[in-house]
């Protein structure tokens, strides 16, 4: 359904000491995916890792420097404004923020209606109707839609966001960073009404996260990111079983066990073995504890390991 060919985004910086002469940062670096018919696809890294920006480019609301996105078999790039309109119908996103996502001047009615009539859907007695049915849909009452955001509780303005996105019954929704701003009940309550949602609507999700137990329960396929790379992917029980990557590796041993005479070993990351200025084009050498002089050799091309398992790795000891 969705295809993502050498994407990439390059931000410009403003010069001061603590860049270091540099005058732009690659957020995004030749990121290459697909996402299929009705999966959820998860995108795990840590804060800074491009997660979002790779979101927000998938939906359009940031332009490509440079690669493709194919929907449906179409290059986003390359197709009339009206057709990537009627695209921007079968892909919507959910903020992090559900309050700053909400106009706080609009009614709740206004704002789930307001999609159904910028994509002229139908009258205002089919748009209202619609509202009605979706609020119910996401655990909220008819009444709930002459209120307005500041009204609700986080957890109730994020389901508001997910009636929005989904009031267009889209085939792709991208979450990003969904529940992160809840508290854990809430969050469970969420991702439950999430996975109702897709099997309702046969949804794909790219659900973005940097909470590892949460991509575990809901995910079909994972992929993780690193300073801008997706170093590695491939389905949910490969990725958290048989961690080949590194990075992946040390994501997967900081998740807490819940038993106490468990022990694990965990590396710290930070293993300096090279310096950040060095030739070595993979971006994780300063912190593999896995460098090796073959690393020297980096070259931007995924290995697989096993069937539908992909690494972006040279080292022979994976």
């Amino acid at each position: 359904m969705l295809k993502v060919n050498n994407l990439t985004k390059v931000f410009s910086l403003e010069k001061n000491n603590l860049s270091k002469g540099q005058n732009s940062f690659k957020a995004v670096n030749d990121v290459c995916l697909n996402i299929k018919e009705g999966e959820i696809f998860s995108i795990v890294g840590e804060s800074g890792s491009g997660k979002s920006t790779l979101g927000k480019m998938i939906v359009g609301l940031l332009k490509p420097d440079s690669g493709e996105i194919l929907y449906e078999g179409k290059n986003i790039g390359h197709i009339s404004r009206k057709e990537v309109k009627k695209i921007r119908e079968s892909v919507q996103i959910v903020f992090q923020d559900p309050y700053a996502s909400l106009n706080p001047k609009m009614t709740i009615e206004k704002i789930l209606m307001e999609p159904l009539t910028v994509h002229k859907r139908g009258d205002k007695t089919y748009c209202r109707k619609k509202a009605e049915e979706i609020i119910q849909t996401v655990g909220l009452t008819k009444e709930d839609l002459k209120r307005y955001p500041h009204e609700f509780s986080g957890g109730q303005r994020q389901r508001i966001c997910i009636a929005r996105a989904i009031i267009l019954e889209p085939k792709l929704v991208v979450c990003d960073e969904a529940v992160s701003a809840l508290d854990v009940l809430v969050q469970t309550q969420i991702i439950n009404l999430l996975k109702e949602l897709q099997e309702k609507y046969h949804m794909a999700y790219m659900f973005i996260s940097h909470d590892l137990a949460v991509v575990r329960y809901i995910s079909d396929r994972i992929g993780v990111m690193y300073a801008g790379e997706l170093v590695e992917y491939g389905e949910k029980q490969q990725i958290f079983e048989n961690p080949r990557h590194p990075y992946t590796k040390l994501l997967i041993s900081s998740i807490p066990s819940t038993n106490p005479e468990e022990k694990k070993e965990v590396e710290d990351g930070n293993a300096n073995k090279i310096s950040n200025d060095s030739k070595c084009d993979c971006p994780f050498a300063p912190r593999c504890e896995k460098f090796s002089e073959c690393c020297m050799e980096y070259q931007h091309r995924y290995i697989e390991v096993e069937p539908n398992h992909f690494v972006m790795c040279c080292n022979k000891h994976l």
